[in-house]
This record gives C-alpha cells, structure tokens and sequence, in this order.
C-alpha cells in the first residue's frame, strides 16, 4: 500500500558530518521512496537502515536558510515551513527470526564483519516493524550486548574469573558476573573497512580482541588512537606552543599525565620543557593547561599576572589572589598558573620569558 505524508526536514549531525533527515511514521522499502516539494522532485542522497531518507548538508542548507527568510522576513509567507510530499511503500520484513534472535544464529554471524553487521541489521529492522515486542538478549565476545531493542551495548568491565564463550544469554552473563558496567553505541568497524593509522584492515577476529576508538571521526584500533594521540599532544606542546616562545626549540623529557592516570588519559603526556630560562613543567588538565615554572628558572614575580582571574600557585602558597604586591611572594622556587587554551598559554609563558630577559 503506497502511503504519502507531508514532513519537515530535520538538521542532524554524526561523526562530524551534518545532513538532513526525513523521519517517516513508518519503515519504508526505499526503493519506492519519492521525495518532491512544491511539486517538484527532491533526490535523497541515501537512506537510513528504516529507508528515511537522508540529504546532503548543502541541500539541507538550502532549505533550511528558505525557512529563515520566510520566517523572519515575510518572503513567501504563504507556508509556515517547508514542507516535503513524501509517496513511499511500507518495509516488508521477512527474516527467520531464529537466524538474528538465537545463540545459534548469533554465532553464525561471526564468521565475518559482514555477516555481523547484517545480523546487528536484522534485529533493528525486526524491532522497527514490531514496536510492541521485545528480542531476547544477548553477549558476544563477553564484550557486546546485544539488547531487547535491536541496540548495541559496549561491556566496559567485569569481574570473571574464566573466559566467557563467544555468544551467550545476558541472563548467563549475569549469572557468572556480578559487577559490570556499559555503554551505549561503541564503534564498530564495517566490513572492508581499515584503521586510519596503522592502514591495517578490521577483521571479526578484530572484534573478539580488540578495542577501538575514533580518531577524527574515524573508527581506528584502539592502540593506534592512542598513538596517534599522544604524537598529536607532543607536536601540539612543542611546534604550536613552547617553540612558539622559545625560538632554539627547547628539548624536553615526558612525564606521566599529571592530571589523571587512568586508561583514559594515560597516553596523554606531560611535558619538562629545558629552556634557556629554566625549566617548566606543562600539561592539559580538563579544561585548562597547566604551567609550572621550575625550581631553577630564573626570578620573576608573580605580580605580573595581576589581573589574570585564573588559578595561581607559587611555592608555600597554593592559591595566589587576582592581584598581589609587587614582592610580596617569592620570585623563586615552583611557580604556576592555568591557562584556558593555547593562545593563553602562549601569553603567558611570553609574559615570563620577557620580564626574565630584561633583568
């Protein structure tokens, strides 16, 4: 049965890419999806796994600028908004339900990345054309739960003491683990696909040992996103901040994060930088970056940094005021400040290294 509807088009964004997005009351064949407006066809770009269809970001743009005018300057205000004529087929669903819905079917799927990602597919279009019910659950690798409503799950942890089988029930991973923890929509590469960095393709043996991460969207190995991340903050604190300041590229040693050192943040580094001046200790916390003027860098006082309404600290006094005297600290031992971004910081260590060459 052909059904039409009248929609609006809805800006999304995922994985840094915007685009627009047709949501229909219905999961639709898209092979018979039309698209017109004003009664002249519009082209999907592609569709979603429900057969939505999805527009380009420059001719989501286009409309939704359309929309700004009219609304706020009364051009063609005979519309209220735009509007979409959408003609399009119901998705007819006809999977055996044992081949995505059973331990057996499961493990069948692992014979590849494909297969895998189709099985994912199955279940999600079985729970878009059967809202009421609900799928049984499941865990594979002792790493993904596959849950009720077609949704993916990531196992962050878990007390076991023995190997979990390849696929189980959730009600036997539970019965066997008793702490464990999750998170929603891991990374999963696709079929065919590589690490960005390493250039290696995934595989399904991929999926049972390892981790991954993104890297600039991209979905990469896990060891890889932190290699690649802990290159990217050397060269970030070297060639865009210190040698920024200091002209003779100051050589430095690595040190253990010192804001946190979980798993997390553990390949995020911080840096001793041995400058002409001294040394100085530098690494990003939260949302600040953290300077710390060493022990044998050259006197300097404080009180140049009146007016700066950041954390301060200098040796035997943890929290220095907005503005302070002029010698009322010690202008030698550990001094230190955050700064909020790289331009700050920047400013900062220039403000040091300036007010110790003129001594």
């Amino acid at each position: 049965m052909l059904i039409h509807e009248r929609l609006s088009l809805t800006p999304c964004c995922a994985n840094q890419k915007s685009y627009g997005l047709i949501r229909l009351s219905f999961p639709a064949n898209p092979s018979t999806v039309k698209v017109s407006y004003m009664g002249m066809p519009v082209y999907p770009e592609s569709f979603t796994l429900s057969g939505y269809p999805i527009f380009s970001e420059e001719m989501t743009d286009l409309y939704l600028w359309k929309d700004y005018q009219r609304l706020h300057h009364d051009i063609d205000d005979d519309n209220d908004a735009t509007i979409f004529d959408v003609m399009y087929e119901k998705m007819e669903f006809n999977i055996p339900k044992y081949m995505f819905d059973s331990t057996d079917g499961i493990r069948k799927s692992l014979k590849s990345l494909a297969a895998f990602h189709e099985m994912l597919n199955h279940r999600k279009l079985w729970t878009l054309n059967n809202k009421e019910k609900k799928l049984k659950e499941f865990v594979v690798y002792g790493k993904y739960i596959l849950d009720s409503l077609g949704q993916i799950l990531l196992i962050k942890y878990f007390d076991c003491e023995y190997t979990m089988p390849d696929v189980c029930t959730l009600e036997y991973f539970r019965e066997n683990v008793k702490t464990f923890g999750t998170t929603y929509h891991p990374p999963i590469p696709k079929s065919n696909s590589a690490c960005p960095c390493c250039g290696k393709k995934f595989s399904i043996s991929d999926l049972k040992k390892t981790d991954f991460g993104l890297v600039n969207g991209k979905i990469a190995h896990e060891s890889c996103r932190k290699t690649y991340y802990h290159a990217k903050e050397i060269n970030e604190m070297t060639s865009k901040l210190v040698d920024r300041v200091y002209g003779d590229c100051p050589d430095f040693d690595l040190l253990p994060n010192g804001y946190c050192n979980q798993n997390c943040c553990a390949h995020i580094p911080w840096f001793r930088f041995h400058t002409s001046d001294g040394d100085i200790i530098i690494g990003c916390r939260k949302r600040v970056i953290s300077i710390e003027w060493q022990e044998d860098f050259k006197p300097f006082d404080m009180a140049i940094f009146n007016g700066e309404n950041v954390t301060k600290w200098c040796e035997n006094f943890s929290h220095i005021p907005t503005s302070i005297n002029h010698g009322v600290l010690t202008t030698t031992g550990k001094r230190g400040i955050h700064a909020w971004g790289r331009e700050n910081a920047i400013k900062y260590l220039k403000k040091v290294h300036n007010a110790v060459a003129k001594k």
